[in-house]
């Protein structure tokens, strides 16, 4: 009676057992995203405590709003042998995980990041790419068609069946291309969810102490610049170019293919189970319609053993039903054992109309003798999933008749030899008949109001199954996380007002400079916590001490701007992500004079503290590892106090 939770390439954890920490990555249906939170306290003894992060800087490095992961051979994971050798000697287990193992786990990681990273591009699509401002009902009837097409899409097995409808291949999808052209003409920019693969251990060497291993920057790359490029190039908040660009036209309708195919994995294959089911035999029980499909064919009978035969048969379509499309061909074999099917395939099958079916398992059947006839009947089913065998439009065959001969009593085809020589029957049961009706049911309720299931808001599959099991009458099912209403009230790690851009400029305390840092890096630096360093959190008092004690690094980074980007020895600040939401692009902030301005002020800083003016190359000379750090001794040490008076 429960619908079950689809988590598939839906939930990420990553667990930091020193801090008591897990991060999730997990997917909001009703908000048609992903959410990024934080569990504080998780650990023996604890009260786990759930909050959201910062949203603007967990998308810094997570550019795509998605999961991220690095490309292959995953050298930061325990797919490589030399951190799976330290880990084995730190530890005999690891919550259960193997701790070595190959690449086939970071492969999978990886792969679920990559399917992941495209939900934002269906979602948009759903919303937009079916929006006629000036026409609500057809906005609708459009997030109707798609659901349909998605819906036969998952229930026949396969996606390229799509094509073999006459009405998605002449209507859908080449209007549904003209749209997403005029929309965006230039493509769909894909995010790229995937970092650069490293190996951290090529960056240390491990001296043993009394206390154990000790890993320290490498010898041959500490304090030099080869060392900060060879870094910088890894920094995950550094812009990365789109992953592809997805375009569609009438010409070229692939793209609107993988549209529909993509949105229809946001549903779970037990809602598709429990609808191929009740549709069959529902159907079956009323007496619904059937459409019967007629073919010539011949069979090659062979001894398995002393109990089975084996039949090899071939049928195409009989010449008299080419001009009413009322035939088939098919291709397949069977095994019997004492006039009962024990195994057996249909390899393919076509219908005069086109559609088009392969790989189809027998699962039961018997073919009797009488008066020297063979007289048979099979049932078959997709091979994965395990549903009904379908055609394009979405009806289910419900059986294969056979009827054989002896050769010189039968028709045959010219030239060939056979066994076996007679026809073949396929009754196909109108039962996604009812599907199209409630489908056109749900449509007239989002349209007067009654339901936002076609509305302008992101699929939900709750919402939607929900909805056409309810028209079809199917049994009702407890569908999971569409009422929030007994759900605790969302806490964030973050203050509203941090994300307030006009806050400091209300505030008559702070001075010009220091609005215009709170504008561009309050969104990653005015937390209460040391990491990333908060110099902007605070009394205004507090802000400019923070500020001028991190003022070499400020400097370094701002003016990484100034350099092309593989010149950089550190990824420039802020990133690329916080401009994007000032609607500022690098290259307008490259010449802005905000930019300036914050340069101006802590070189003049700088100046006051060392007596002369400071230039980059020097700083890049004494390594950013050794500029002075941002957060200052004393609150560190303070900071490390706490921490060990609350152990």
């Amino acid at each position: 009676g429960f619908s079950g939770l689809l988590l598939k390439d839906r939930l990420f954890l990553g667990y930091q057992e020193k801090a008591n920490i897990l991060e999730v990555i997990s997917y909001n249906e009703a908000a048609g995203r992903f959410e990024f939170q934080v569990v504080q306290d998780y650990g023996p003894g604890k009260t786990p405590k759930i909050l959201y992060a910062n949203r603007a800087l967990c998308t810094a490095c997570h550019q795509n709003q998605s999961p991220i992961f690095s490309r292959p051979l995953w050298d930061e994971t325990n797919a490589n042998p030399k951190i799976a050798a330290r880990l084995d000697r730190q530890r005999a287990e690891l919550y259960g995980f193997p701790l070595r193992q190959g690449i086939d786990v970071p492969n999978a990681i990886d792969d679920a990041t990559d399917r992941a990273n495209e939900f934002s591009a269906y979602q948009l699509l759903w919303q937009e790419g079916c929006e006629h401002v000036r026409s609500p009902s057809d906005s609708i009837q459009c997030r109707a068609d798609v659901f349909g097409f998605l819906l036969q899409s998952r229930l026949n097995g396969s996606p390229p069946a799509l094509r073999r409808s006459s009405r998605y291949r002449e209507e859908f999808a080449p209007h549904f291309a003209a749209s997403w052209k005029e929309k965006w003409p230039q493509g769909l920019l894909i995010p790229n969810p995937d970092l650069l693969n490293r190996n951290p251990l090529d960056y240390v060497q491990t001296i043993s102490s009394d206390s154990g291993e000790l890993l320290i920057p490498a010898t041959g790359y500490d304090n030099t610049r080869e060392r900060a490029m060879i870094r910088s190039i890894f920094e995950p908040t550094i812009a990365r170019e789109p992953l592809a660009v997805w375009s569609a036209s009438r010409e070229t309708p692939e793209a609107v293919d993988r549209f529909v195919t993509g949105l229809s994995r946001f549903l779970a294959d037990v809602d598709i189970e429990r609808l191929d089911t009740y549709l069959f035999r529902q159907a079956t029980l009323s007496g619904a319609a059937v459409h019967r499909y007629q073919s010539r064919c011949e069979a090659d009978v062979r001894e398995r053993s002393k109990s089975v035969e084996r039949i090899t048969f071939r049928c195409w379509e009989p010449e008299q039903r080419r001009q009413d499309h009322n035939g088939f061909s098919m291709e397949g074999i069977l095994y019997l054992k004492a006039g009962t099917v024990v195994d057996g395939a249909i390899d393919r099958l076509v219908t005069g109309e086109g559609h088009a079916l392969t790989g189809l398992n027998i699962t039961s059947g018997t073919m009797r003798s009488k008066n020297r006839r063979r007289i048979g009947r099979i049932e078959v089913t997709q091979k994965d999933p395990a549903l009904h065998a379908r055609l394009a439009d979405g009806h289910a065959i419900k059986a294969l008749t056979f009827q054989f001969g002896i050769p010189g009593k039968e028709q045959r085809e010219a030239g060939r030899a056979a066994d076996l020589v007679g026809s073949a029957t396929m009754t196909v049961l109108q039962d996604y008949a009812s599907v199209h009706q409630a489908i056109d049911a749900m449509a007239r309720d989002t349209l007067a109001g009654k339901s936002d299931v076609f509305a302008r808001k992101p699929f939900r599959r709750a919402t939607a199954m929900k909805a056409l099991y309810d028209q079809l009458n199917m049994p009702p099912l407890k569908w999971c996380c569409e009422d929030a209403h007994n759900m605790p009230e969302p806490v964030s790690t973050t203050e509203a007002t941090l994300h307030d851009f006009d806050a400091p400029a209300r505030d008559k305390n702070i001075s010009p400079v220091f609005k215009v840092f709170q504008r561009y890096c309050a969104q990653c630096h005015h937390e209460d916590l040391a990491f990333p360093p908060n110099f902007l959190h605070g009394s205004p008092s507090k802000v400019k001490e923070e500020i001028d004690h991190c003022a070499e690094r400020i400097f370094f980074r701002l003016e990484m701007w100034a350099l092309a980007p593989h010149e950089r020895q550190e990824a420039p600040m802020p990133p690329a992500t916080a401009l994007q939401r000032l609607h500022l692009s690098p290259e307008q902030w490259a010449s802005h004079p905000d930019l300036a301005w914050l340069k101006s002020y802590t070189a003049a800083v700088l100046k006051s503290q060392g007596g002369k003016p400071t230039r980059l190359e020097d700083l890049a000379t004494k390594g950013y590892d050794n500029l002075q750090a941002c957060v200052p001794p004393t609150r560190a040490a303070v900071a490390a106090a706490s921490d060990a008076i609350r152990e």
